[in-house]
């Protein structure tokens, strides 16, 4: 049996973290969800289904820059046996385990499905895959299965739920850590790899949780880590403290504190910043003395009333601003002040003095955050990123 992952035509329900990555490549855990399924099930190559925009880009990363040769973007051709594929916003625990497993090694076409009738995986025959090409090949839903209605059986999964706002990525973050330990057959509570630089004078708390340091992570002195955490690849943390959060790969955090929240890849958090209840998301930086407070307050404090705070990529959080609970920032924008609104995407929002980047001024600065960390820019990331302006800042 082959394996895949695939995003539905909700893709945009995690908007705005979702826009530059699928929805299965946003790590909330230890592993995101595609390095999860793939843990779990053992397939001589794996088929990865997501929007046309950013099928190159991926191929390149996945194939190209990460090795991973067994992997297939967009493509079904070389599909010769049955093949499962499940839903890219789709929260695995081991009753969805179970119940995907019990037909593994059936005969026929399955057809996943929760209480609201959302598609959560589908065991389909070679036939069928090439059948369904137009289909398989962009974000889809249950209804274009319907003429599989007489020849497949539908499966209830009960309990089974799919991440439908940004903020369950965030409230899924504790279960998704312990699961993942839980898979990956860790013997202790605090996990560092060898290759980890730790200092003495840090602290690991495990009571509430596992903690795992991942390769290459550096750990200064005075950083204090309360589990669940897992701090991924290359990250290194200055005299911080870090609490139930994931810190993902090359990011850096001096002098700050985080907790609750998800800082994904590449980011940098300045000296005095407190991150609570957010998501940060990739090629961002946070200056000096920032607050991202996404914990309810009393609702005079903020005009949207929502809890969590949602930042986008390639932000720029600018020295002393106040980030409110409920509050969205959009991809590349700058601000500054106190926030308690959208921002949108684009758009230099300095003291509520607002004005829309340019283009090239928004590939200087993605160039800029790059270079910063020892990157050059691909064709296929500004291609992205052309596309994402063009159609954005047009809203």
């Amino acid at each position: 049996m082959l394996v895949g992952v695939f995003e539905d035509e909700d893709y945009n329900v995690l908007y705005p973290i979702s826009y530059t990555k699928p929805v299965y490549e946003i790590r909330n855990g230890i592993f995101n969800l595609r390095e999860r399924i793939c843990k779990l099930f053992e397939s001589e190559r794996y088929y990865l289904f997501m929007r046309s925009s950013l099928a190159r880009l991926y191929k390149w990363l996945l194939n190209i820059v990460y090795e991973l040769k067994n992997y297939r973007v967009n493509e079904i051709k070389d599909v010769d046996s049955d093949l499962l594929i499940i839903n890219g916003r789709i929260i695995l625990t081991d009753e969805v385990l179970d119940t995907i497993n019990q037909f593994i090694n059936s005969t026929g076409n399955f057809i996943g499905v929760s209480e609201d009738y959302e598609l959560l995986f589908l065991k389909i025959t070679p036939e069928v895959v090439q059948s369904f090409e137009t289909v398989l090949l962009k974000p889809f839903h249950l209804e274009l299965f319907s003429p599989l209605e007489e020849s497949a059986e539908l499966v209830f999964l009960e309990k089974a739920t799919l991440l439908k706002t940004p903020l369950d990525l965030l409230n899924c973050i504790e279960y998704n850590i312990n699961f993942d330990w839980k898979i990956s057959d860790f013997k202790s509570k605090l996990m560092i790899n060898e290759r980890a630089k730790i200092s003495e004078k840090s602290t690991f708390d495990t009571e509430r949780g596992p903690i795992i340091i991942d390769e290459g992570v550096e750990i200064k002195p005075g950083t204090y880590i309360i589990g669940p955490a897992y701090i991924g690849k290359n990250v290194k943390i200055i005299n911080s403290l870090i609490k139930s959060s994931v810190i993902c790969e090359d990011s850096l955090i001096y002098n700050s504190s985080v907790e609750d929240s998800l800082i994904l890849d590449h980011v940098v958090i300045e000296s005095n910043c407190s991150i609570i209840k957010s998501i940060i998301g990739s090629w961002s930086r946070i200056l000096a003395s920032s607050l991202a407070y996404g914990r309810i307050l009393e609702k005079y404090f903020t005009e949207i009333g929502n809890e969590g705070v949602v930042i986008s990529d390639f932000v720029t959080i600018l020295p002393s601003t106040v980030i409110y609970p409920g509050s969205k920032i959009g991809l590349f924008s700058i601000v500054s002040g106190t926030i308690n609104e959208t921002v949108k995407h684009f758009e230099v929002n300095y003291n509520n003095i607002k004005r829309k980047l340019s283009l090239n001024e928004t590939l200087t600065l993605a160039q800029g955050r790059m270079r910063d960390f020892n990157r050059y820019i691909s064709d296929y990331e500004l291609d992205l990123i052309k596309l994402l302006y063009e159609k954005l800042v047009k809203q």
